[in-house]
């Protein structure tokens, strides 16, 4: 049997340790891994859900608690395009939808046309709206 040689040093004073009796510890996830794992939770409660998104603006510009200021409220509403968003869900179109949802939902319009992109383009020809914006 070889004998193992102790070296002497502040490093190297302590007492040898006998591994093979310690409980193995588990290896804790990396970083990335808890990443990973985060993201496809979150991913998934998206794809669970019909997501929201918040759209945060300032009050005023003094960033004081309490204080609202309308006209500052209704200037960042405008060129964030929410103005425009609630008109348009007013009208009675959603902002978001699949090319067969909108054609079921509007073919009434051009009961002839047997395909979405062929109502898009009578719809556009009608002047109801324009190529592109289904």
């Amino acid at each position: 049997k070889l004998k193992q040689a102790r070296i002497s040093g502040p490093l190297n004073d302590r007492a040898p340790t006998d591994t093979s009796s310690q409980k193995k510890k588990k290896a804790q996830p990396s970083l990335g891994t808890q990443f990973c794992l985060q993201l496809r939770a979150l991913m998934d409660k998206l794809h669970a859900t019909k997501p929201h998104f918040i759209k945060c603006l300032k009050p005023n510009m003094e960033k004081k608690g309490g204080l609202f200021v309308a006209e500052e409220i209704l200037t960042q509403l405008q060129y964030t395009g929410i103005v425009g968003l609630c008109m348009i869900r007013q009208i009675g179109y959603p902002e978001r939808m699949p090319l067969d949802e909108f054609y079921d939902r509007y073919k009434c319009i051009d009961p002839k046309q047997s395909t979405p992109e062929d109502l898009i383009m009578s719809m556009a020809e009608m002047c109801v709206m324009k190529p592109g914006l289904w």
